[in-house]
């Protein structure tokens, strides 16, 4: 059997224009955490009106530990 978990980082209607908290991250970054030793998790990220999907998505892969 195969665990997976999808995470959205949708922050949704004109808030896709935002960029997540360092708040937000790190608590990402520890949900991601125990998830893992579960399932494997996926993320997809759509707050890039601007450009932040990407830098967020770097962010939060920085404060994760090689899973």
């Amino acid at each position: 059997m195969w665990n997976v978990f999808r995470i959205s980082f949708t922050l949704g209607g004109t808030l896709a224009l935002d960029s997540y908290s360092p708040r937000e991250i790190d608590y990402w970054a520890r949900r991601i955490c125990e998830i893992s030793k579960k399932a494997d998790v996926f993320g997809y990220w759509n707050n890039d009106a601007h450009g932040n999907a990407p830098q967020n998505c770097l962010e939060l892969t920085r404060k994760l530990p090689s899973l």
